[in-house]
C-alpha cells in the first residue's frame, strides 16, 4: 500500500469564531476591526464597539443590554436579532433549569433514607477472617500476632 493512499489527510480544524470560519449571524451585519474579534462595527452606522459579537447582536436588536441601539438597521434584521436572542435567552434557562433540578435532587437526598447494599460473591468474608478476636491484627496484616504491639508502654512494637 502507497502512503499516498494508506495516511488520510486531516483538515486543520478552525476555531468556531475566527475570521472565515464565522457562523454566527451577527457577522453578516458587522466586521471585526483591526483583527480584534471582540471590536466590531456595524455595517449600518459605523460604531465601533467592543464587547465582541455578543455585544453587536444587541446593538442590532436594540435591547440597550450595555449598548446604545442602532438607530440605522432595518427593522426586518432589528426584529430577526430580537428573536434570536430571545430564543438564547429561552435555551439558557431552559439549560439553567435543569442544572437546578439536578441539584435539588441531590439535596433532597436525606442521610437516614434507607440505601440497599449488594455484594458481589467475589468479596471477603469479614466475619470469617474476623473469628478470633485477639488476631484482628495480623488477619489484617496477613501476619501473626507476636503480642509485641504494647500500647501501654508506649513502645508500639519499636525497639528503643
Amino acid at each position: 500500500m502507497s502512503s499516498s493512499t494508506s495516511t488520510s489527510r486531516k483538515k486543520a480544524r478552525k476555531a468556531k469564531n475566527a475570521a472565515g470560519n464565522r457562523t454566527d449571524p451577527g457577522w453578516e451585519h458587522g466586521f471585526e476591526v483591526d483583527g480584534d474579534p471582540t471590536k466590531v462595527k456595524c455595517k449600518y452606522c459605523g460604531v465601533v464597539r467592543g464587547g465582541g459579537i455578543y455585544r453587536h447582536k444587541h446593538h442590532l436588536a436594540g435591547t440597550r443590554s450595555n449598548v446604545e441601539p442602532c438607530l440605522q438597521v432595518p427593522d426586518e434584521v432589528k426584529l430577526n436579532f430580537r428573536q434570536l436572542l430571545e430564543a438564547n435567552a429561552q435555551k439558557s434557562n431552559e439549560k439553567r433549569k435543569k442544572i437546578n433540578d439536578i441539584g435539588e435532587e441531590e439535596e433532597n437526598y436525606d442521610d437516614d433514607d434507607e440505601v440497599e447494599v449488594t455484594f458481589d460473591s467475589n468479596e471477603i468474608d469479614l466475619d470469617h477472617i474476623l473469628d478470633d478476636g485477639d488476631e484482628m491484627g495480623a488477619a489484617a496484616t496477613g501476619g501473626t500476632s507476636t503480642g509485641s504491639d504494647n500500647v501501654e508502654d508506649g513502645s508500639f512494637g519499636y525497639d528503643d
